[in-house]
């Protein structure tokens, strides 16, 4: 009784919070572009292939931000990346909720979208082409299309409900999906693209301490979700590996992680390994995240 009483009563404090912030935040981006934001920790090799994959299957360039996080064995190989990536910036978290209050209250775009530094791009996408889908009430996902019918490890079946429209895209309605998992999860941190106004006045309504925290307070934001609508591609254009875990928070609640931790993949990464993207790209795939048994199966030999 007790806790259903305490939810009761932070359900109610994040949404008066959203409805006050109605109001403080009403300037709009003048830029109608759009930036990324990469949260990484202790993954350099898995962010490397990310951001290669923006680089091979972007057809328009928008802005990326790599939020991090590493200990200390994990520095050398985020300072590599650096020099590797110049035309991106890299921001290393004070705290993770402080630094992207104010990264995201900074940002001039007018849409914006998260990743994590598990994620691959596997087919090209064309970011003005999603913009011109983006009206108010509107999100558009990167990790949804028509083949994502699994859940997981479970292999639960979604059957979304969803139309086809012109041009090879999907839309849907949130509420008619919400027991569909990921069909009716409207915010992630992985690749659905939102209005920047919409996050913050959401995000300054709610506490967070990891991209977990965060993703699931969001969602706790009804009326920030009430009535959005879903786009996506005919198919989806990226994916989660999973193969380990970099956060102290929970990760991966329906999933089993690999075998390879990330000192694991650092030492790989020092001896010159990288991750193939054309092997990724080529494993058949039915959920929004694929777990990699054996990470040979997706490894380029070093040069």
């Amino acid at each position: 009784m007790v806790a259903k009483f305490k939810r009761i009563v932070t359900w109610l404090t994040i949404n008066s919070r959203y409805v006050f912030n109605l109001i403080r935040f009403n300037k709009n981006r003048l830029d109608t572009g759009l930036t990324c934001i990469i949260f990484s920790r202790d993954r350099a090799m898995q962010l490397d292939a990310l951001l290669r994959s923006i680089e091979l299957y972007s057809l328009s360039s928008f802005n990326v931000i790599i939020q991090y996080s590493c200990s200390d064995i994990h520095r050398n190989s985020y300072e590599k990346l650096k020099k590797n990536y110049i035309k991106y910036e890299f921001i290393e978290e004070s705290s993770f909720m402080n630094t992207l209050q104010s990264i995201v209250q900074s940002i001039q775009t007018s849409c914006l979208f998260f990743l994590v530094d598990d994620q691959v791009f596997i087919r090209p996408f064309n970011i003005m082409e999603i913009l011109q889908k983006m009206k108010k009430n509107t999100f558009f996902s990167l990790r949804l299309g028509r083949c994502i019918i699994d859940f997981g490890i479970y292999h639960e079946r979604l059957y979304p409900i969803y139309k086809v429209l012109e041009g090879d895209f999907l839309i849907w309605k949130w509420r008619e999906n919400i027991y569909q998992k990921d069909w009716g999860y409207q915010f992630s941190v992985d690749g659905t693209v939102y209005r920047t106004l919409d996050i913050i006045r959401a995000m300054m309504a709610i506490t967070f301490k990891a991209p977990n925290s965060f993703e699931d307070n969001m969602n706790k934001v009804c009326f920030f979700r009430k009535d959005n609508v879903g786009i996506s591609y005919f198919n989806p254009v990226v994916i989660n590996l999973i193969i380990n875990a970099s956060r102290h928070e929970k990760a991966y609640e329906h999933f089993e992680s690999g075998e390879y931790t990330t000192d694991d993949m650092l030492k790989l990464w020092e001896r010159g390994f990288s991750l193939s993207l054309d092997k990724i790209a080529s494993i058949p795939f039915s959920a929004t995240h694929y777990i990699v048994d054996d990470i040979r199966t997706i490894l380029c030999e070093p040069k």
